[in-house]
């Protein structure tokens, strides 16, 4: 099927209101730019100019184009805010309708203390306000719109459109309207420029996004996860990380046989989240994910193990998605022991099934001390961010993967670093050929890991089941969410203290919505996953050299990529003039 893009040229033009006359100040940044209460506003950047009224956003057909509106409220406060969208009137002909369009009012975290590992900050991780959660234009039990804006500080809007597959090429044009009490609205024109192009159900980077049901529970008040309500909470939860090309997964912990996958297939809901039935709206309807983890827990008898695998294959082979499984063996090895143990079980999978379930470690490529012995040859999915490049190149040569996870060689995922962080991880995987990025969890609301009772001891599940209200982490007031410092004894220089780690959803449950809220770092994620669909299109279409250099322009090495959000900008922009140029070549 020919991929036909759309890109997406959009005009905002609005009044710009000096501060020194004006009680409400407009500006308007891109998608990568965290905007703090006090900061100024912008006269122009790339997407703005002050001076003729305009803002200028580029996208794809079948993409999520985003900006953000910066509302500021000049002289006094402002009460009563908020924004309507109308739907997008075609001059020639056609309706992209106001449903497509979704807004956000960001939600500010104030971090005290920078995530840190070992006592050192992470890279640009510094004190401040930062917007992260993002609570959609809707009340609960609890009033969010319209909301107010204290003097002199800014309220930054997230607007997210979505372009739909089937828009008819050319013009059309909104109006966003702000209004607040006892003002006068604020008219925003939109003119939406519509080309050919357009971007992939499919996701070709992949992404492994853990979560437990148990914190879902726990946060939304459920005692047993089998409550039809709570499979329709879960369904939210699926759709969301859908419509930001993210793969939530579950693990499939496989302690059942054969005869039981139907039951975790049909009867705990997985399978249309596996195969794409379950979603039918947007990005990737009815589009299978591309990554499905299973481990083999409790079973030391190489027959039993191997059996297990092999009925893995056979019924997800079943269900056509036989491509998608990797065997999680073990998570980051701290010991002789440890690595006796992966190499034992990467060798049973290995004489029974040969490469057909690739076994995957969160593991360097080098062992920490060399009396571990090496994991080269067993291990299939490396899955580290602490690798060299050398070691990398030798396995990719050899026909192992990469992959990388949490920090990786990208942004860290928290709160308070910079809004390119989720973006870093797709162009990265681009540069040096990593398969996938995997964050271990996702829903992280209260710090398992970390919290410990009165005699030192860590705190059971059981005993979080009786009153999960005394052990959660106020997410929407307390932005530290893994704390080793709340375990007895530690050091903070010793400790990690980071900031949203494990944090992609929020609990809607505390602003009365019984659903997730996204956040920042989810919205970045999107973003770089959708960068590299332009990549994998432009390759397509015999473009690999062009893409390499643009890409070269903001990755420069591992861990290492261009601050300047502008660059990041221009680099999209290039892409899409490729891809452009090549398909009017090919007509």
């Amino acid at each position: 099927m020919k991929n036909i893009l759309i890109s997406v040229f959009l005009i905002l033009s609005i009044s710009y209101f000096e501060p020194a006359y004006a009680e409400v100040s407009i500006w308007c940044v891109g998608d990568c730019e965290k905007i703090a209460p006090y900061d100024k506003s912008e006269k122009k950047n790339l997407f703005w100019d002050g001076d003729e009224n305009v803002v200028k956003i580029y996208g794809a057909r079948n993409e999520y184009v985003s900006f953000q509106v910066i509302i500021k409220a000049l002289n006094e406060s402002l009460s009563g805010v908020t924004v309507l969208a109308d739907e997008f009137r075609g001059k020639d002909a056609g309706i992209i309708e106001a449903s497509n369009i979704d807004l956000f009012k960001e939600h500010y975290l104030k971090v005290t203390v920078p995530s840190s590992f070992d006592g050192k900050p992470v890279d640009e991780a510094q004190i401040g306000v930062y917007p992260t959660q993002m609570i959609p234009f809707r009340s609960g039990r609890k009033t969010i719109m319209p909301f107010k804006i204290e003097k002199d500080q800014n309220q930054p809007i997230w607007v997210d459109i979505y372009i739909p597959e089937d828009a008819v090429a050319g013009e059309y044009e909104s109006v966003f309207t702000i209004v607040s009490d006892g003002k006068e609205p604020v008219k925003v024109r939109v003119i939406l420029t519509v080309w050919d192009f357009m971007l992939p159900h499919e996701t070709h980077f992949r992404t492994y996004i853990y979560y437990g049901s148990e914190q879902l529970r726990w946060a939304f008040g459920y005692n047993d996860s089998g409550y039809p309500e709570f499979r329709a909470l879960e369904d939210k939860f699926f759709q969301m990380a859908h419509q930001h090309r993210l793969v939530l997964c579950p693990n499939l912990e496989m302690e059942w046989g054969y005869d039981k996958f139907e039951k975790y297939w049909s009867e705990r809901g997985r399978g249309p989240y596996i195969d794409g039935s379950a979603y039918t709206k947007r990005v990737g309807k009815k589009t299978p994910v591309n990554t499905w983890v299973i481990q083999i827990d409790d079973f030391d008898h190489e027959p039993e193990y191997q059996r297990l695998g092999k009925e893995a294959l056979r019924f997800f082979a079943e269900k056509n998605v036989p491509d998608i499984l990797m065997l999680y063996v073990y998570d980051e090895p701290c010991s002789k022991k440890n690595y006796d143990f992966i190499r034992e079980r990467c060798d049973w999978v290995h004489k029974a099934l040969g490469k057909k379930l690739p076994c995957m470690v969160t593991v360097p490529i080098k062992p920490p001390e060399r009396s571990w012995g090496s994991l080269v040859g067993y291990v299939d999915i490396w899955n580290s961010g602490d690798s060299v490049l050398q070691d990398v190149r030798a396995r990719q040569k050899a026909g192992d993967k990469i992959w990388t996870y949490n920090m990786g060689w990208g942004g860290g995922p928290y709160v308070d670093t910079s809004g390119l962080a989720g973006r870093t991880h797709a162009w990265m995987g681009w540069k040096f050929d990593i398969e996938g990025w995997m964050f271990w969890d996702s829903c992280y609301w209260i710090d398992t890991h970390s919290l410990r009772d009165k005699n030192g001891n860590k705190i059971s599940g059981g005993e979080i089941n009786k009153n999960p209200a005394q052990y959660s982490t106020n997410v929407w007031k307390d932005p530290m969410t893994y704390d080793q410092m709340r375990r007895p004894g530690y050091r903070e220089s010793d400790a990690m203290r980071l900031n949203g780690d494990g944090v992609l959803f929020y609990p809607g449950e505390y602003i009365g919505l019984q659903e997730p809220i996204s956040s920042f770092i989810m919205k970045s994620l999107r973003r770089g996953l959708q960068d590299y669909e332009y990549m994998w299109l432009a390759r397509s279409m015999g473009k690999e050299k062009e893409v390499a250099s643009i890409v070269d322009s903001v990755i420069i090495a591992p861990k290492k990529w261009n601050k300047d959000v502008n660059a990041w900008y221009t680099a999209r922009m290039e892409l899409a003039k490729v891809i452009l140029s090549a398909s009017k070549g090919a007509k």
